[in-house]
């Protein structure tokens, strides 16, 4: 018969060739056969693993060259676990495996190159550090370096609002502790941050900083923070209200009593009879007043204080309590991203 068509592996005919087919078109056929494998198959320069599933629960973990493609099941419940990648050439390009941390204790894979470093996420590192249970992380080969892709896609040092009161594994409290031995056990975040401490964010809101990319806002001018210092701290629940701290203002004074200087006038009648011209004269009168020199009792009385060394002041008020600064809140738990 006839040399059947075919493009790739799912248009070969399993009963093709016939036995009544002469010898010489079992060469057309295995030319087919090549044509249609590379039409199925056009990227691979290099062995192709079949991939496969192994599982690990002792430290250390050895990879091998192998087990390209291969999914890696790896128990951390006895303690943190050492896994070693295998020494590969150019040509081998490509390999990859998959590791999966299937218990869920807080111990971390650690994860080693043959030699020099390992990319993780963008830090290269002579280790890196995996913890969460169930989530997917790649080892890949490039011909020349080998990377790691992160668990968790937030950079390392991002605080994530967490409704419990236990840490997750793979995750710290920003409680202001120190991360032990950081270099060996938390080598993604000793890159970032320089050490192992923690910032203390208990009982703290965040604001972005004022200077966020260089440039300040001026939108924290008054001192109750420093608004461009990564870590600085400011604020009160509650205050008192101080005298300093109200808005400059006058209360109006009402004038009551005030006896200014006053006198008083005496009309006077001297003798004789009108129409005369000289004191004591008969036919002469004379009519008039005269007065009192001018005087004050010095005596005022105000509503509220007056000039003087004699002020009187109001009867005291107020409870001298606190004034409630908090906005409405609710109190959560903060994690911090190490790896």
């Amino acid at each position: 018969m006839s040399l059947e068509v075919a493009t790739y592996v799912s248009d070969l005919q399993p009963v093709n060739p016939p036995s009544t087919d002469p010898t010489n078109q079992g060469d057309d056929h295995l030319r087919l056969l090549k044509q249609v494998l590379q039409n199925q198959f056009p990227g691979p320069s290099r062995a192709w693993a079949i991939p496969n599933i192994q599982t690990f629960s002792a430290s250390p973990v050895t990879i091998t060259k192998p087990m390209d493609g291969w999914t890696l099941f790896i128990s951390t419940a006895s303690g943190a676990t050492t896994v070693n990648l295998p020494g590969l050439t150019a040509g081998d390009a490509g390999w990859c495996v998959h590791l999966y941390k299937t218990s869920t204790d807080v111990n971390p894979m650690l994860v080693f190159p043959p030699s020099g470093n390992i990319v993780s996420g963008v830090t290269a590192l002579t280790r890196a550090r995996r913890c969460v249970p169930g989530v997917r992380t790649t080892a890949i080969w490039t011909g020349s370096q080998y990377f790691l892709t992160r668990a968790n896609p937030l950079p390392v040092g991002a605080m994530i609002d967490f409704w419990g009161t236990v840490v997750p594994p793979g995750y710290e409290f920003p409680n202001g502790q120190t991360l032990a031995s950081v270099a060996t056990n938390y080598p993604e975040y000793n890159a970032w941050m320089g050490s192992g401490a923690t910032p203390d964010l208990r009982g703290y809101a965040g604001i972005v900083l004022d200077n966020l990319g260089g440039a300040a806002a001026g939108r924290l001018p008054n001192g109750q923070i420093s608004g461009s210092a990564l870590g600085a701290v400011g604020g009160i629940d509650a205050s008192n209200v101080t005298i300093a701290s109200l808005q400059a203002h006058a209360h109006n004074m009402y004038q009551q009593f005030n006896d200014p200087t006053h006198s008083h006038t005496l009309p006077y009648n001297i003798g004789g009879t009108s129409g005369g011209s000289g004191a004591g004269q008969a036919g002469i009168f004379y009519s008039g007043s005269v007065g009192t020199s001018a005087v004050g009792t010095g005596c005022s009385v105000y509503l509220g204080s007056a000039p003087g060394s004699n002020n009187q002041t109001t009867t005291s008020a107020g409870g001298g309590g606190l004034r409630g600064n908090l906005q409405p809140s609710i109190m959560l738990a903060k994690i911090m991203v190490v790896e």
